[in-house]
């Protein structure tokens, strides 16, 4: 039996019956209680969730970016930032996370479970529809809001152009062609989404002009031919990964594997909803613009993802995120009211439960180790305060100390060496600063990106001393390693 084209026409508008009684006022605060109290819940799930992996160099590097912004550098004067610099969209919560709980690891999974429980709160306003009533009467202030939120986005990070920028435009553009609804709000929303882009640019120039952070360029280009069989394969794999439903690979009897094929349903829910509604969409059938934004967006990300150069590995699958996070929103916004018809809504109710299950199952695993706090206790107490490392082993030790051991990122690539200028600050290989005397260097024998002790070596000399701690060899010398930096 085949299921027609999935469109709001062809759904029970479940929430459009009218109301029986009022609801009171007391109702309303307790529902706003039980929702805050619902949103409290959910970040301390994430955040646990978030404790069970080890702190990436990228989010120590943020909370030592966040804390620079707290402590009064708000342009993040003498740092350089990657070309996705994040800078209105996740560093103001490192901010206030580190203000909050101080440096510490602590702060990134604070800050990764925040953005979630964000994420999921937006996705579930957009899954509710159209506004109505008074939410009507707010629709200019979110025009405005859109494009200041685009150009913050924007400036953030590019992706936010293919994902935001040009979705939104593109799918305003169709509309007022087809003179089928009201030109009015479609140019409204048009206007702000293409002067995001002008907005974005004069804001990073100002904050230049001011001494701001600087950024490196991207490397982004179209993908060559012969890598077009690579990327889709890992388009596909990724996006699997995201939905936490990357099956390939896994063995068939273990109970890993079910939880895999259980997340393989919602993938599968996302795409027939997507299916769906660009069928109903090329049949003419009334879509509502949020609905269309979110498909072309989807397809946009996929595309830009497919035919660039930024599809390396498994861990480049970060950039299908939206696509990951607009199709939630898709299949929650058409699909819900039509998972709960007939027969489906059992099937729905034992997917959700084993939902619930694995979810259970995650909250016991136990917080991961971090092999770096062990280290900066180690060098603490050997009074090692001022080192070099490859860029994955450095800010982690820096955030894991607390900043009481420093350790900073140094490029090895070339036969002199230098500073690893990519998420880091200028002062910090200034020996004009006081404390900045550099006297080891940090290997992590089980990482291939670590540093090579040969080339360590030639570049600084023998070390006097070798230590071992764990899987980290430290290189000591009884001089300022700083002073064999190059530019």
């Amino acid at each position: 039996m085949s299921t027609g084209p999935l469109t709001r026409d062809s759904l029970p508008d479940l929430r459009g019956r009218p109301r029986t009684a009022a609801v009171s006022t007391r109702a309303r605060g307790l529902m706003a209680l039980g929702a805050a109290g619902g949103l409290v819940v959910l970040f301390e799930v994430f955040e646990r969730l978030s404790a069970t992996a080890p702190m990436s160099a990228d989010s120590a590097n943020a909370v030592l970016q966040g804390r620079s912004m707290a402590d009064g550098n708000v342009l993040l004067q003498g740092w350089t930032l990657s070309g996705a610099s994040f800078y209105a969209t996740d560093l103001p919560f490192y901010a206030l996370a580190v203000a909050l709980r101080g440096l510490s690891p602590a702060a990134a999974h604070d800050v990764g479970a925040l953005i979630y429980t964000l994420l999921v709160v937006a996705a579930c306003l957009l899954a509710r529809g159209r506004a109505r009533g008074a939410e009507a009467a707010g629709r200019m202030l979110v025009t405005l809001a859109l494009s200041a939120l685009l150009a913050l986005a924007v400036l953030s990070d590019a992706l936010a152009l293919y994902v935001g920028v040009v979705p939104v435009a593109l799918v305003c553009v169709v509309r007022l062609a087809s003179r089928r609804v009201p030109t009015g709000p479609d140019l409204a929303v048009l206007v702000g989404a293409v002067l995001a882009i002008p907005a974005a640019l004069l804001l990073g120039w100002t904050m230049g002009q001011l001494g701001g952070f600087s950024t490196v360029p991207l490397q982004g280009s179209f993908a060559v031919i012969e890598d077009i069989p690579k990327n889709a394969g890992l388009t596909v794999q990724g996006a699997l990964l995201l939905f936490g439903a990357d099956f390939f690979g896994q063995p068939l009897a273990a109970p890993s594997t079910l939880a895999i094929l259980v997340h393989l349903a919602g993938v599968i829910f996302v795409v027939m909803t997507y299916r769906w509604t660009v069928l109903a969409w090329r049949r003419g059938k009334e879509t509502d613009r949020v609905t269309q934004v979110l498909v072309l967006a989807m397809t946009v990300d996929v595309a830009a993802y497919l035919f660039s150069n930024q599809a390396i590995d498994l861990m480049t699958s970060r950039y299908l995120i939206p696509f990951m996070a607009f199709g939630a929103v898709l299949a929650g916004r058409l699909g819900s009211a039509w998972l709960w018809q007939g027969r489906r809504g059992g099937v729905v109710g034992v997917v959700g439960l084993a939902y619930l299950g694995f979810l259970a199952a995650s909250l016991r695993v136990p917080p991961s180790a971090s092999a770096e706090t062990d280290l900066a206790r180690a060098l603490e107490r050997e009074h090692l305060t001022y080192g070099l490392a490859a860029y994955w082993q450095a800010s982690t030790v820096t955030v894991a100390s607390g900043d009481r051991v420093r350790v900073r990122a140094v490029d090895m690539g070339s036969p002199v060496p230098g500073p690893y200028l990519w998420e880091a600050r200028s002062a910090w290989y200034d020996r004009r600063v006081p404390g900045n005397d550099a006297r080891f260097v940090v290997r992590d024998t089980a990482d291939p990106r670590s540093v090579d002790r040969k080339a360590v070596e030639a570049a600084f000399g023998p070390p006097s001393e070798v230590r071992r701690y764990g899987r980290y060899e430290v290189l000591i010398w009884d001089r300022d390693l700083l002073a064999r930096l190059g530019d």
